[in-house]
């Protein structure tokens, strides 16, 4: 009888289905989005339907390609956060082309396209204006940019500290507070409601722990973060799960290029001064050495699907705190080592006890059970 060994055989197709169904399972509830709205008329105002509007992420080269409906209305959903531009296209139009609109976690930006009489191998490229104002819907919130993010001198690099900067929010944050496990103390109030009302997202998944009063489980690097934003009211009803403010993360991602960066965040005593009563009465500063330091990198993963449409982006991050500060603790006086406690305001007695052995080794230096040590001294022998 022949015994071989049997090769397991997966199909190179098989495999891809495979990754790909992890990859979407994950991604379909891990991303946070936004939308592009916006309408194509003539220039007399009328709308144009079936024009070829095509949204491209210049960070990733991703395309997006939709058309205008009978009202000459389009609208492009579950955007990925980031940087677009757009093409309009119409038979007997120049084409219209928009660069610089930036995407933000939860936005929609409107980008109306007014074409003008010519050929599609004309065109007319306008610049998004840098200050865009959320008109298509009533939230209020305030984001917090990947710019605002970077510079930002955060004591301790905690990014709940972030959210404590919007307006109507107040909280009991310490001045100096590492991203560590947060607690009740911590949690920040938006326009006098309740603070365990309040829900964190990171990439659209929670990380709020209900059992412990609103508070964030888990504390990403500030610097692996490409976009924080805060809603306090008004906001869509798939994010109206509570009735406090809503903090909404997004991490970074890979782009078409290679992208990478390092950094280090120091607090040190030889930065600070010390106290005038400290410098008065001769005492140092306590110590105190925090370094923040980390990397991160990112970019396309070619040869897996189609190239430069798979990424990647990875963040580690370090922190190392070294911090005086006074300890209280008891000490044994020398002579009481020795068995004298003479020192003492209160008598110290001769144990109790019922065992012959004891009692005797007892007598031997003169002494009765219960009774005191004489002038408080316990003899060495014992």
């Amino acid at each position: 009888m022949r015994k071989g060994k049997r090769k397991l055989y997966i199909p190179q197709s098989g495999l891809m289905l495979l990754l790909g169904l992890v990859a979407l399972s994950t991604a379909a509830y891990s991303q946070e989005t936004a939308s592009i709205v916006g309408t194509v008329t003539d220039p007399t105002g009328s709308a144009i339907p079936n024009a070829k509007v095509a949204i491209t992420n210049t960070d990733t080269g991703l395309v997006h390609s939709i058309a205008t409906n009978a009202t000459g209305n389009y609208a492009a959903t579950e955007l990925p956060i980031g940087h677009y531009d757009v093409r309009v296209e119409a038979a007997g139009f120049k084409a219209y082309e928009q660069h610089g609109i930036t995407l933000e976690v939860n936005a929609t930006v409107r980008a109306n396209a007014s074409l003008e009489i010519g050929t599609a191998a004309e065109s007319v490229t306008v610049e998004a204006n840098a200050v865009q104002v959320q008109a298509d819907t009533n939230e209020v919130s305030q984001t917090i940019t990947p710019a605002m993010l970077s510079e930002l001198q955060t004591n301790g690099r905690n990014i709940i500290q972030l959210a404590a900067l919007v307006p109507g929010a107040s909280s009991l944050l310490p001045g100096f507070d590492s991203p560590m496990a947060q607690n009740q103390s911590h949690a920040i109030v938006f326009n006098g409601q309740r603070s365990d009302h309040n829900n964190w997202l990171i990439n659209g998944g929670e990380s709020y722990d209900r059992g412990g009063g609103g508070i964030l489980i888990v504390s990403p690097s500030q610097d692996a973060l490409q976009e924080f934003k805060v809603l306090t009211s008004n906001f869509a009803a798939d994010l109206g799960q509570s009735s406090g403010g809503m903090i909404v993360m997004a991490t970074k991602s890979g782009t078409k290029q290679f992208h990478g960066g390092a950094w280090e965040y120091v607090r040190n005593n030889a930065f600070d001064a010390n106290t005038f009563f400290a410098n008065l009465n001769g005492q140092q500063q306590p110590e105190l050495r925090y370094n923040a330091f980390g990397f991160n990198f990112g970019g396309p993963i070619p040869k897996i699907g189609h190239e430069k449409k798979t990424f990647f982006f990875y963040n580690m991050e370090w922190r190392r705190l070294i911090q005086g500060g006074e300890i209280n603790a008891n000490s044994v006086p020398t002579a009481a080592r020795s068995g004298d406690f003479s020192y003492l305001t209160t008598s110290i007695h001769v144990p109790n006890t019922s065992d012959p052995a004891a009692i005797a080794k007892f007598a031997q230096y003169g002494l009765t059970p219960g009774e005191n040590f004489p002038g408080n001294k316990i003899p060495s022998g014992l």
